[in-house]
């Protein structure tokens, strides 16, 4: 009978008693998702010509994470992407051309004694501040990387800047129409701004930016509504970026691991199922506040998503109803992007090993 080596029995053991055990290959997963999440930027960009706030902006920040953390990524996708969305000439649309004057008719003058008796007109009410979430997206995954072009540093400027910008009176950034999970309520999106203004990486833009701060913390420490899930995760980032107190942090992730559904994974609301959407998110946080990647709940929502995942490495999403007409989108593109993207930055950062697996 033929010998087999000694490393390729052993290999052969470990891979079978893996099998036997059920222990997920999240490893495998990984680079499945991170696949996928190259390929379909690529994709996007080419046929919709269009940054967006899902694929453009989810592919930097998950492939920069990726490649922080040691693992295999599509350099020249990432950087076909990266420098689309920081042209000059703004092929991306990321910043759309503001809208141009009209040009007033002029009027042909009636004699005085024709003149209408002028009427005090009543005030306009000034339009809504609306956040332009391509930058803040954007910012966001270009921050989780090492910026060392000059051209991606004077963009995330450029981004970084649009959004202080916009934020409004009472301290919020909001958009004008909620489409959840993505265009999401105002506590979410004032979490994801505080976020990219807090980033070690972010420029320094002076006294604005902690005016900016400034009231958008108090925007959310006055905020009395239950949270969402995302919301608990934004937050739980966010107070452990800032170093709040260790008790505040652990009460957000008591409250959110009590939210874990019995499959393992957890969902965008009470009415829904577990998605790769708040589970990548929900184990993204978990990590971030240093939650052991051995604790049961991390264990559990990882092997969810090792399970759930598609066998072209995405994750399955539905779209919610909301946008201008109240209905869910037709097509699911967009939030099964950011679903996985998610969904693989959550594998990633609850890995015991970078480049690793967990088990």
């Amino acid at each position: 009978m033929r010998q087999i080596a000694l490393p390729l029995l052993l290999a052969l053991i470990a891979t079978t008693t893996k099998a036997e055990d059920g222990a997920p290959d999240v490893k495998a997963a990984i680079d499945k998702g991170l696949a996928y999440l190259a390929k379909e930027a690529v994709t996007w960009k080419t046929e919709r010509k269009c940054a967006s706030c899902h694929h453009a902006p989810f592919a930097i920040w998950s492939l920069n994470e990726a490649t922080k953390l040691g693992y295999a990524v599509d350099q020249k996708a990432l950087a076909e992407v990266a420098s689309w969305v920081v042209a000059k000439d703004n092929p991306a649309k990321v910043f759309p051309a503001p809208p141009q004057p009209e040009t007033p008719k002029p009027e042909t003058p009636k004699p005085e004694s024709a003149q209408p008796e002028k009427k005090s007109e009543p005030e306009k009410p000034q339009p809504e501040i609306i956040v332009n979430q391509a930058p803040l997206m954007l910012a966001l995954g270009f921050e989780a990387g090492e910026i060392k072009d000059e051209l991606a540093r004077e963009g995330l400027v450029k981004m970084v800047s649009t959004v202080l910008d916009q934020q409004r009176p009472d301290g919020s950034w909001g958009i004008l129409y909620v489409w959840e999970p993505i265009g999401s309520t105002p506590d979410v999106l004032t979490s994801l701004a505080l976020l990219s203004l807090t980033s070690p990486s972010v420029p320094d833009l002076g006294q604005r930016s902690q005016e900016a701060q400034q009231k958008g913390l108090a925007y959310l420490e006055a905020d009395n509504a239950d949270p969402s899930l995302q919301r608990l995760a934004l937050k739980l980032l966010l107070w452990r970026r800032l170093k709040r107190p260790a008790d505040e942090q652990e009460k957000i992730v008591q409250q959110i691991v009590a939210l874990q559904n019995a499959d393992g994974g957890f969902s965008q609301n009470k009415e829904l199922a577990s998605d790769g959407y708040a589970t990548g998110q929900t184990l993204y946080a978990l990590a971030e506040a240093g939650v052991p990647t051995d604790h049961p709940a991390v264990v559990k929502a990882r092997a969810f998503l090792v399970k759930s995942q598609d066998a072209g490495g995405s994750w399955a999403m539905s779209s919610r109803p909301g946008g201008p007409g109240g209905k869910s989108a037709k097509n699911a593109a967009p939030i099964t992007y950011a679903g996985t993207a998610w969904a693989v930055m959550g594998l990633m950062r609850s890995s015991a090993q970078p480049g690793g697996t967990a088990n």
